[in-house]
C-alpha cells in the first residue's frame, strides 16, 4: 500500500498545481457539461519505477475515467514541452495496464496530515479504452510552447510503439499564482478557484 501524500508542500509550479486541482476537488472542459472529479494523485504505475501519474479522475455523469499529466512554466524553471507530456501520459496509462494489480495497492488509503485520502473507485474500469488522457497546464506554458515556440498542440501520444489520443487543455492562472501563496520558508496548502480546463 502507498504512503500517503502530501498536500502541505513548499513547491510553486507544477507539484503546486497538481495539489491545488486536487484540492479544489472537480474540474469542468470548457462548456461541458459534466464535472470530472478527481479521485487520486501521485500514484507509482509500476515496481521499482519512480514514475507516478499526476491525477486521476471520473466524470460524474458519464462515469469514465481521466488520467492526467500536469505541466507548469514559469520564467524561472522551463517545463517538458507538450509532447513530451503527452507520451508522458500514454506511458502511464500502458503502464497501468500491464501493472494493474500493483497499481491498485498504490491507492492512498491511509488519510495525510491533512486529514485528506485518496477516494474509492474500481480499478478495474480504468483500462478500458474509454478513459481519456489528457495533458493540462498552465496559460503560460502553453504561451511558451505554442506562442514562442511554435510547437503544435499534440493529439496522440506514445509509449513503446503503442499510441494513444491525447487532449490538451489550458488553465488560467497566474504564472505567480503559488509564489503569492508561498512565504519562502513555511510549507502551505496550495489552492486555485479556477476549475474551468480551455479545450485548445
Amino acid at each position: 500500500m502507498a504512503d500517503s501524500f502530501s498536500t502541505t508542500i513548499k513547491a510553486t509550479t507544477e507539484v503546486a498545481l497538481e495539489k491545488a486541482m486536487f484540492l479544489l476537488g472537480r474540474s469542468r472542459r470548457g462548456s461541458e457539461d459534466d464535472e470530472i472529479e478527481w479521485l487520486d494523485m501521485e500514484l507509482p504505475v509500476a515496481p521499482g519505477n519512480t514514475s507516478r501519474l499526476d491525477l486521476i479522475g471520473r466524470l460524474k455523469k458519464k462515469g469514465t475515467f481521466v488520467i492526467c499529466e500536469l505541466k507548469f512554466g514559469n520564467s524561472f524553471k522551463p517545463s517538458n514541452d507538450p509532447v513530451y507530456a503527452a507520451d508522458e501520459v500514454v506511458k502511464y496509462f500502458e503502464l497501468i495496464r500491464q501493472n494493474k494489480a500493483f497499481v491498485k495497492e498504490q491507492h492512498h488509503y491511509t488519510k495525510n496530515g491533512d486529514g485528506i485520502i485518496g477516494k474509492e473507485f474500481d480499478w478495474e474500469n480504468v483500462t478500458e479504452k474509454n478513459t481519456e488522457l489528457i495533458v493540462v497546464a498552465n496559460a503560460a506554458y502553453w504561451a511558451y510552447w505554442i506562442g514562442h515556440r511554435g510547437v503544435a498542440v499534440p493529439k496522440t501520444g506514445e509509449y513503446n510503439r503503442k499510441s494513444h489520443n491525447v487532449k490538451c487543455y489550458s488553465i488560467d492562472i497566474p504564472m505567480n499564482c503559488f509564489e503569492k501563496q508561498f512565504d519562502g520558508v513555511s510549507e502551505y496548502k496550495p489552492h486555485i478557484d479556477n476549475m474551468i480546463l480551455e479545450v485548445l
